[in-house]
């Protein structure tokens, strides 16, 4: 007899934003979905309120469009960064794309889903990971497969670049074990890292040398694809 395969679940760690600037720029670019490129880079490349201006210039030349003719699509990025404080506007940024990754998420379509934010994870009643982390996004597909993403909105500074902090590699051995755990006992997992980059390729490399091969990157051509 085929032994029942614990049930995943999810358990919410850390409260809920709410700060909904994000998911306001998220709900406009909806309606503008031909400004997605020009809107990413801006907030992959900008940083800090003070920055804002200069970025959206740069931007707008790039891609030959003028922003601020979508009134309320700008407005929403520019309110994004009115806090002065760089942590609260990083905050903010990183907050966007995890509410992209809800959206456009699962990736895995035609099934039935649950869906939970800055979540543990268990089997039954045990912990799973091997420590106290959490994920960003997760969806659980008909007890059958799972999705995973850990959102870094430039994953090659800070959380990628090498040498790996202890805090980066914690955190990676936290989503690897994720993979490792839920695929022997069945399940189609998919553990990723969304970003905003364009190139993830390095990225890709960084995960390979240290020894994270179950880890995917998902690069914002692929979320784009997914978002159109």
């Amino acid at each position: 007899m085929v032994p029942l395969k614990p049930r995943l679940l999810f358990v919410q760690s850390s409260p809920a934003s709410s700060d909904c600037t994000a998911d306001d720029l998220l709900a406009d670019l909806l309606d503008e979905p031909a400004f997605f490129d020009p809107v990413v880079s801006v907030i992959l490349q900008c940083h800090s309120s003070d920055k804002f201006q200069t970025t959206v210039v740069k931007v707008s030349k790039i891609y030959g469009v003028n922003m601020r003719t979508r009134q309320q699509l700008y407005t929403s990025l520019e309110r994004l960064y009115q806090p002065v404080d760089p942590e609260k506007v990083n905050g903010r940024r990183g907050r966007f794309l995890e509410a992209l990754m809800d959206y456009v998420g699962p990736i895995r379509k035609g099934y039935c889903f649950d869906r939970s934010h800055q979540c543990q994870v268990f089997l039954g009643s045990s912990k799973i990971g091997g420590s106290n982390h959490n994920v960003d996004v997760a969806f659980n597909l008909e007890n059958t497969h799972a999705e995973f993403y850990e959102c870094k909105v430039n994953c090659d500074t800070g959380f990628l670049y090498e040498p790996l902090t202890n805090k980066s590699i914690a955190k990676l051995r936290y989503l690897y074990n994720l993979h490792t755990v839920l695929t022997s006992h069945a399940y189609q997992a998919t553990v990723a890292i969304p970003t905003l980059r364009t190139n993830v390729r390095i990225a890709r490399q960084v995960l390979a040398r240290n020894g994270f091969p179950g880890i995917q990157v998902i690069g914002r051509n692929a979320i784009k694809s997914l978002f159109i």
